[in-house]
């Protein structure tokens, strides 16, 4: 019994470091990653890391309906764009990471 519980321990102390390895690079995503706006139209960029990176918008139309809209998933470097359509006007913009 006292040599399968130090064999179950080594086992154990042996394969921790492994899975926290594992677990920080599944946990990789986009860095540098700005939003920002000009009128009814945002934008969002990421510079490093891995993953992709959405631009979003929240529109008002006619000054009472509220709606959020997103731009294109993209890769590190690229640019998604999104405007607000129907005479829509951007109150607010962000990005999301994915």
């Amino acid at each position: 019994m006292k040599i399968l519980f130090t064999r179950l321990l080594v086992t154990a102390v042996l394969t921790a470091p492994l899975v926290a390895v594992g677990a920080t690079a599944a946990q990789a995503e986009p860095t540098n990653c700005t939003a920002t706006a000009s009128g009814n139209i945002s934008r969002a960029r990421c510079t490093g890391g891995t993953g992709v990176v959405r631009a979003g918008i929240l529109c008002v139309v006619k000054g009472e309906f509220e709606n959020d809209h997103y731009g294109p998933w993209v890769g590190i470097g690229a640019t998604s764009t999104v405007a607000c359509l129907g005479g829509g006007r951007g109150i607010d913009w962000w990005y999301e990471i994915g």
